[in-house]
């Protein structure tokens, strides 16, 4: 079984991307996904 989960609010926020094999009744593996690094402007392209 494949099986996403939430992880977080709406800043910060990430998903868990987990595989769940028909033997057992946790996840064997995972892996997260779309995981924000930065929050608000960008230093590089903001004009002081």
């Amino acid at each position: 079984m494949i099986n996403i989960s939430h992880h977080g609010a709406v800043s910060g926020s990430c998903h868990e991307l987990s595989i769940i094999p028909s033997n057992r009744s946790y996840p064997s593996s995972g892996i997260l996904i779309d995981c924000g690094l930065f929050q608000g402007a960008d230093p590089l392209t903001t004009k002081p």
